[in-house]
């Protein structure tokens, strides 16, 4: 079963997720880039916030990957203020012909809180449902708590 980790980030703890994913999986990875994001500041969560509430989409870099040669996307991203960022409704909408099968995982404030939104979020940019997700919040993670459910994730992904 090939697995691509498509991952975007701006506080790190997605990344660092995506690359832990990465070496149990011993599969491809790749960054959405997000050609007019800010990393850091105040800016970074102003205009970002704003754009996510207001449900814009941005310009992202292109892929190197060939998407339909995976079998499974495993999407990482945050939630913001309850909905998929920008540069996440990009990328789903431009590659929705090009998934055969997305897995969502997230690292944000709120965790399983977002579920709903999330879930809905990325059926309104795919026009279908993914099934499998897991959902952290940035305290399991900083207590590493998550270990032993994202090792059950991963090797339920696997099989």
């Amino acid at each position: 079963m090939q697995n691509l980790i498509i991952y975007y980030s701006n506080s790190n703890y997605n990344k660092n997720l995506a690359l832990e994913i990465q070496k149990k999986l011993n599969c491809d990875i790749e960054e959405i880039i997000d050609k007019y994001s800010d990393k850091e500041g105040f800016k970074l969560y102003f205009t970002g916030g704003l754009s996510t509430i207001l449900g814009k989409k941005t310009e992202i870099s292109n892929l190197k990957s060939r998407l339909e040669e995976y079998e499974n996307i495993i999407l990482l991203s945050p939630i913001w203020v309850g909905s998929l960022p920008p540069a996440i409704k990009s990328f789903l909408s431009q590659n929705k012909d090009k998934i055969n099968n997305l897995v969502y995982i997230s690292v944000s404030g709120d965790g399983h809180k977002n579920t709903d939104k999330a879930l809905k979020g990325i059926f309104a940019q795919l026009g279908k449902h993914t099934e499998k997700y897991l959902l952290f919040t940035k305290k399991e993670i900083d207590n590493k708590t998550y270990k032993e459910q994202l090792n059950k994730f991963i090797a339920d992904l696997a099989n």
